[in-house]
């Protein structure tokens, strides 16, 4: 309570994240090893909270190691890296024309080719990561309030070539 809330909206067809300021809250999907991939989603923040973010986790290994890739509905991104329970940032909140204001609808996109991390928005790449400090690992959406409760609509999700390399 009052951190967030998660739930698929049967009725809309859609995954909702509620989030209250200040926190983060995120959905991994159920595969422990990914290879090479590409995750897409389409996600809509609501207008009520424009300074809300829709994001990805890359190369997630538990909650103290992940990358974030996220964009709110200002208009900007930003690249974090969650090691061992502190953040850092990789690329701080960084406008783009690529990134559709709160209200209307974004595609995300996450590529892990095993050597580099790259962020798309609107199929425009927004960034790459090529010194990556974490080894592969799970990926999923991630939503998170700044001064408002936020709310993050996610559509739907699309994962692409999953060849699980064994450890």
């Amino acid at each position: 309570p009052y951190q967030h809330q998660l739930y698929a909206d049967i009725a809309q067809g859609v995954y909702h994240m509620r989030v209250w300021p200040g926190n983060l809250a995120w959905s991994v999907l159920g595969k422990i090893c990914l290879g090479p991939f590409r995750v897409e989603t389409s996600a809509n923040i609501a207008p009520t909270a424009p300074d809300g973010y829709a994001g990805l986790l890359g190369r997630f290994q538990n909650a103290r190691n992940f990358y974030l890739f996220a964009l709110n509905g200002e208009g900007e991104y930003r690249v974090a890296l969650m090691r061992d329970g502190k953040w850092r940032t990789v690329q701080p909140w960084t406008a783009s024309p690529a990134i559709n204001p709160a209200g209307a609808e974004n595609v995300l996109a996450l590529t892990d080719d095993g050597q580099t991390l790259a962020f798309y928005s609107n199929d425009a790449l927004l960034f790459t990561l090529d010194t990556l400090d974490l080894p592969s690992g799970n990926t999923g959406l991630a939503a998170g309030a700044v001064d408002d409760v936020a709310d993050i609509i996610f559509d739907w999700l699309r994962l692409y070539d999953l060849p699980c390399r064994e450890p």
